[in-house]
């Protein structure tokens, strides 16, 4: 791999982390380009909820950190913060979720989604004004950047590859991986409405000015020809 000598496009600066090279090789050998939404499509609705609405969106999965979540929601409850919360996704790890659910009492502020088809995913995140995605070393999540582009505030965990798209405490939140209290914390912050809603605008201009699809195709298409 050192003696490669042509530029590799990467889609995230998480993994950029993971290439066996010195700084000075990564910086002048590896291109980092992140996957584009088409805000054409995942756009922000005319008018938020009112009361805070979260939304997981994610395969139930022990990576996705499903158990992190419902601990982080169960906290919120404890210290009184009004909130609901809705869950899409399905997989191996479904009944131990609405088990757990269902022990931590969270029945009346949870609530699991029937599958969604992708075209009407846009219209989905519109419901909500927050999204969690608190996976443990996940390669992106593109849920990140399509809900950003919707106007959601979003927060993720630190080893989720959609940090790429986040400056945090401005456009979206960050946390410590496995650290329930801390998301506990983000998410009751966001629970002021005039926070979440500025965190929300700036994620969709953030989105429209360097995330756009036809933005980084165009930076694809330049590391390609360059290639050559």
């Amino acid at each position: 791999l050192p003696t490669f000598n042509r530029s590799f496009a990467f889609h995230y600066q998480f993994l950029k982390k993971n290439i066996p090279l010195k700084k000075e090789e990564l910086d002048r050998k590896i291109k980092t380009i992140p996957a584009g939404v088409d805000t054409k499509i995942f756009k922000p609705a005319k008018s938020k909820p009112e009361e805070l609405k979260i939304l997981m969106i994610a395969r139930m999965v022990p990576y996705k950190r499903y158990y992190d979540f419902i601990e982080a929601l169960s906290e919120l409850k404890k210290r009184k913060i009004s909130f609901t919360a809705s869950i899409r996704g399905d997989g191996p790890i479904e009944k131990k979720i609405r088990k757990l659910v269902k022990e931590k009492e969270l029945e009346g502020k949870v609530k699991f989604l029937p599958k969604v088809p992708h075209n009407k995913m846009p219209n989905l995140m519109r419901e909500h004004n927050v999204l969690v995605l608190p996976s443990y070393n996940e390669a992106i999540g593109m849920v990140v950047p399509e809900a950003m582009a919707c106007g959601l505030a979003t927060i993720v965990s630190d080893t989720c590859g959609a940090t790429t798209y986040i400056d945090d405490g401005k456009n979206g939140m960050i946390f410590e991986t496995f650290n329930t209290q801390q998301l506990a914390d983000k998410i009751e912050k966001l629970s002021d409405k005039k926070l979440r809603e500025k965190i929300g605008l700036q994620a969709v201009q953030t989105i429209r000015k360097k995330f756009d699809i036809r933005i980084t195709t165009k930076q694809l298409e330049k590391q390609i020809i360059e290639c050559l």
